[in-house]
């Protein structure tokens, strides 16, 4: 009696044992994915917002070399009257 005992708990810690190491390695596959997608989420944003800096930057310099290579009018050049009225 004592012997069938034994054997079942014997039986019971090796099942406990390799259900716990089962769930040790899908926790830290579940872990892994979670850090990985965290890992990926945080460098699509960060690239979406150097991007996103890039493209102003660039418009602004644009604009900026666009103003400075325009001819412009010197103020005393047309009256308010002449101009033709600028359609927005």
């Amino acid at each position: 009696m004592r012997s069938a005992l034994q054997a079942q708990m014997q039986y019971w810690k090796m099942y406990l044992s390799l259900k716990s190491r089962q769930m040790g390695i899908s926790g830290r596959m579940r872990q892994a994915t979670s850090i990985i997608s965290a890992v990926t989420m945080v460098t699509l944003l960060m690239v979406g917002f150097v991007l996103f800096n890039l493209v102003v930057l660039s418009v602004s310099l644009v604009g900026a070399l666009v103003s400075l290579f325009r001819p412009r009018q010197r103020p005393g050049h047309r009256t308010f009257t002449q101009q033709s009225p600028r359609v927005m």
